[in-house]
């Protein structure tokens, strides 16, 4: 009986995770990098965010994850079980320097806003 063969399987390419905090403003993340915003989302009561990628070129929005304190099950029919915390979830995608504004809002006023100097490089 012939030994089994072992294969070594290549490890797999980890990506950069950079989470962006209110106290940072200059960031470098290399190609491929994603980076993280989250921020208090409470619709009912008037928490959310916008933002503003000065150069969709060089970061790209790719989604907003919301993480709600409770389930589904538990939100049903009631109002303002809203309550969450939401995730601006951005790539690097290309060599450069950009901006990002986030600007968090109550009842449609500003409440606060956060200015990100972004460099992306090459790996």
């Amino acid at each position: 009986m012939p030994a089994p063969v072992q294969v070594e399987e290549e490890p797999a390419q980890a990506s950069s995770a950079i989470t962006l905090g209110d106290l940072q403003t200059e960031i470098t993340a290399p190609v491929g990098a994603e980076l993280y915003y989250a921020y208090p989302d409470h619709a009912s009561v008037g928490y959310g965010a916008v933002f503003e990628v000065e150069d969709p070129q060089i970061i790209q929005h790719l989604r907003t994850d919301v993480a709600f304190e409770q389930s589904k099950a538990d939100r049903a029919g009631k109002t303002g079980a809203d309550k969450a915390t939401g995730t601006f979830v951005f790539k690097a995608v290309a060599p450069g320097t950009t901006g990002l504004r986030i600007t968090r809002k109550f009842r449609g006023e500003t409440e606060y806003e956060a200015a990100f100097t972004i460099t992306v490089v090459e790996p």
